[in-house]
């Protein structure tokens, strides 16, 4: 199954955090797109800024996510394969061993 995370301000983050909720749960083998923003958080090619950043939380890079691979668990092992065009990347997960 193909999986898309929009480019939402919901689905961004400027920390790491396991307090996040996922945004999307995936089983093993679902691929998963999704587009990135630069360092500024400006999307590419539409140069749309993310005006709502909380200074704190916010202060680093734009991360899309978190997504939850159904029925993993620590520790496991997976395996993520990428492909990335000039404003879309896709990622499929295989193998997870539970």
């Amino acid at each position: 199954m193909i999986h898309e995370v929009p480019l939402e301000r919901r689905t961004l983050h400027g920390h790491f955090s396991r307090d996040l909720p996922p945004v999307l749960t995936i089983d093993s083998g679902d691929t998963l797109r999704f587009a990135t923003l630069d360092a500024g958080w400006h999307a590419v090619p539409e140069r749309r800024h993310f005006d709502e950043l909380d200074p704190e939380l916010d202060g680093g890079h734009a991360l899309v996510g978190p997504v939850e691979i159904r029925g993993a668990r620590h520790p496991c092992v997976w395996r993520v394969y990428a492909s990335a065009s000039a404003c879309m990347s896709s990622c499929r997960t295989d193998n997870i061993t539970k």
